[in-house]
């Protein structure tokens, strides 16, 4: 019966990721070829290239002269708003030859992808049998708005594995040079961030924080010595500006706002100020047995569903949960419950679907993560006592 059952599992697994295949199809139809895919690698490339150039990588009109050339037909051009410490990350693919510096890009980004959902696998104790189940994340609707939009997300995933990997083994250097990959977002785990504070502290592993700051030393040198004034043009031309106030985002702040008032910018931030409260609690109830692989996935949930600024791009960071929790269902005997828990999970990718087709703001997926949040915790509460024993 319980092979009978895996077997069921996946095919229906499989029939997930065909539909979500179709779907990703049919929301990029508009985006082929490969010149008009990678809007946000367009910011990255135009802000590289200027970089290389010694000039100015935020320069709206500098930005949109390099991204008419490429094709760009919008009249306003897509800035990177993010600091210059992730141009190192995109200067190898800044070639003078546009589409291959892209194609080459998007590759990368499925890679590290493909590269995280195995280490994870593998991580969370699934055994090398089953590891094909991996390929789960392909049933996950914000990999694909990840992937096909050029988001650099990918690389704080590998962030986010790479601790857990190192942190696991006792090498604390490396485990803190993965640790400098979540500053290219820190909003996206910034209660991961506190909490490795604290740990640190807490522990005395001062291994980690050297390993961070060494990293983020050489990153941060890298766009200086193409521009020793990037820093100064970064806050007079993005930080300086409240650009944050004006995206519809998938966040509680701007729904506060909406609804309160949106000239209120303080409630975009409320949110994060109740995550930090909840993390107080959370240490002082755990901080004598934490587990860095049973704390990082909640974290990250409670992150993105508190942060003041994020994307339905951002949500790939909960591919550590996702795993997690498809080795508990795989890898441990089958219970009735098992095929209803995927169904729900793939019912919610479904319905992300269909509001991203039927409205044109991604502040609408905002329920999501809380929705995504109770199936883990329901499967958690399932298979983790039965995994203890």
């Amino acid at each position: 019966m319980r092979l009978e059952s895996r077997k069921k599992i996946q095919f229906f697994c499989l029939i997930a990721i065909i539909l979500f295949l179709i779907l990703f199809l049919k929301v990029s139809y508009n985006q082929w070829p490969i010149t008009k895919m990678g809007g946000d690698f367009t910011a990255y490339w135009a802000s590289a290239r200027l970089l290389i150039n010694e000039q100015n990588p935020y320069q709206a009109d500098q930005i949109l002269a390099l991204q008419t050339s490429t094709g760009w037909t919008a009249k306003v051009p897509n800035v990177m708003y993010s600091p210059p410490w992730i141009l190192p990350f995109v200067l190898p693919f800044a070639l003078e030859n546009y589409v291959c510096g892209k194609l080459l890009w998007l590759l990368f980004m499925f890679i590290i992808t493909l590269i995280c959902s195995v280490w994870l696998w593998q991580f969370y104790g699934g055994t090398n049998t089953n590891r094909h189940w991996s390929l789960l994340i392909y049933t996950y609707m914000p990999l694909y708005f990840c992937l096909v939009s050029g988001q650099i997300v990918p690389i704080i995933l590998l962030g986010v594995v790479g601790f857990l990997h190192f942190a696991k083994q006792k090498n604390w250097f490396l485990a803190g040079v993965f640790v400098c990959f979540l500053g290219i977002k820190p909003q996206d785990t910034y209660l991961f961030l506190i909490a490795l504070l604290f740990w640190i502290i807490y522990k005395k592993r001062w291994g980690v924080l050297l390993g961070a700051a060494c990293a983020t030393f050489f990153i941060t040198a890298i766009p200086l010595l193409y521009n020793p004034n990037v820093f100064f043009q970064y806050y007079t031309e993005i930080l300086s500006h409240s650009y944050l106030y004006y995206w519809e985002t998938p966040t509680l702040g701007y729904w506060l706002r909406s609804l309160l008032g949106k000239e209120e910018h303080f409630l975009q931030y409320l949110p994060a100020i109740v995550g930090t409260a909840w993390f107080a609690y959370y240490w002082y109830r755990n901080y004598a047995k934490w587990e860095w692989a049973e704390q990082v996935p909640i974290l990250i949930f409670i992150s993105l569903m508190t942060t003041p600024y994020v994307w339905v791009n951002d949500y790939v960071l909960l591919l550590v949960a996702i795993i997690q929790a498809s080795v508990w269902i795989i890898d441990n005997p089958l219970r009735p419950y098992s095929k209803f828990m995927i169904f729900i999970y793939v019912i919610i990718n479904l319905m992300a679907w269909i509001t991203a087709f039927t409205v044109r703001s991604e502040k609408w997926i905002i329920w999501m993560v809380p929705a995504l949040f109770i199936n883990y915790m329901l499967i958690k509460n399932f298979y983790r006592p039965w995994t203890k024993r």
